[in-house]
């Protein structure tokens, strides 16, 4: 269903892949399929417990489709650290390296709102240059129900004001710097 996913970069914007954000329903073998989706980040944790016919699923989808999953294991509390943390930095660099190979990539958790939203803006941090208040506008003008929860939006604070995103940014981009915004407006 279309409520479930939202596109946050088309492949003109991004320079590469389309980046989707959604919930785990988007994550389905006829919307995969659909959107050409190549790469999966999944933010939450313990998914698959609370859906457990999803969960059993995933493994074979995994297989059939070839997909690259990467899951960062965080709980949608104000108390779980997002940063500093490795998985946000890992996650970064799955995303920008699937948009840089012009691959598809969801990035989800239980309803593309909190934890799935940080990582989107974190990435947008280290790709374009935005400042995090920027991407959260960014990112909600195409995912209305997005938004991070408190501790998130703090852990993206200190993120943004770290030598980290000069790093990743390096790391993806090079010396070439942040990549244009994106020129199309914003519907």
């Amino acid at each position: 269903a279309k409520g479930c996913w939202s596109l946050v970069l088309a492949a003109e914007e991004a320079g590469g892949g389309r980046l989707y954000l959604g919930g785990f329903q988007a994550c389905s073998e006829e919307w995969l399929t659909e959107h050409t989706v190549t790469h999966v980040v999944n933010t939450a944790r313990g998914l698959e417990t609370f859906f457990t016919g999803w969960g059993r699923r995933l493994p074979a989808l995994q297989d059939r489709l070839g997909l690259q999953i990467f899951n960062c294991d965080w709980d949608d509390r104000s108390t779980q650290s997002i940063w500093p943390s490795e998985r946000l930095q890992e996650g970064v660099i799955f995303i920008g390296k699937a948009m840089l190979d012009q691959r598809n990539i969801l990035v989800h958790c239980a309803q593309g709102k909190s934890r799935s939203a940080a990582l989107v803006i974190a990435f947008l941090v280290v790709w374009y240059g935005m400042t995090v208040p920027n991407a959260l506008r960014f990112v909600q003008q195409r995912r209305g129900i997005a938004e991070p929860n408190p501790g998130f939006m703090q852990n993206l604070a200190a993120f943004e004001q770290s030598d980290a995103v000069a790093a990743l940014r390096q790391v993806l981009l090079g010396s070439a710097g942040p990549r244009p915004m994106p020129a199309r407006p914003i519907t």
